[in-house]
């Protein structure tokens, strides 16, 4: 995630960690990169929720289960007083930019992860705390494999 933009973002609440989210199936999409250098994860909490500046207006994001087209992904609400998404979106940056050009009459759009502050270390520290495994990735040439936990065998 590139650090060009430097948005006033806050988190407003934290969220919660699911297991059956975080660590289950479908954990590759509640994980997000925070850093493209040390492709650190860091959780798309459930009920997480951010506020960020923009043109004098405040717009609070938040992370709710399921969106439109998958019901186990995140989905995402983005409320600016009478401006609103109607249903969660399958990202933040098409609920943030529905709602700005919804209320600017524009085709502006944003990146979602850096409206949320994924890229800013006093947000990422607090979503990454109390997680009691991280994620990674592992390249390998064409096969990109998600680790989501370790285990010990219980065969003999």
């Amino acid at each position: 995630m590139s650090n060009n933009k430097d948005y006033d973002v806050s988190l407003i609440s934290v969220g919660v960690i699911n297991t059956e989210l975080h660590f289950g199936p479908f954990s590759c999409y509640w994980w997000v990169t925070c850093n493209k250098e040390t492709e650190l994860l860091v959780p798309i909490r459930l009920h997480m929720k951010t506020m960020t500046f923009l043109k004098g207006y405040n717009f609070v994001i938040t992370v709710v289960k399921g969106n439109r087209e998958h019901s186990e992904w995140p989905g995402y609400l983005c409320d600016c007083g009478e401006f609103y998404t109607d249903e969660p979106s399958i990202s933040s940056t098409n609920a943030i930019s529905t709602v700005y050009q919804k209320m600017f009459h524009n085709k502006t759009k944003f990146s979602g992860p850096l409206i949320m502050g994924f890229n800013k270390p006093t947000i990422y520290e607090k979503l990454l705390e109390e997680v009691p495994f991280r994620p990674y990735f592992v390249n390998l040439e064409l096969v990109h494999v998600f680790v989501f936990g370790i285990a010990k065998s219980k065969n003999s």
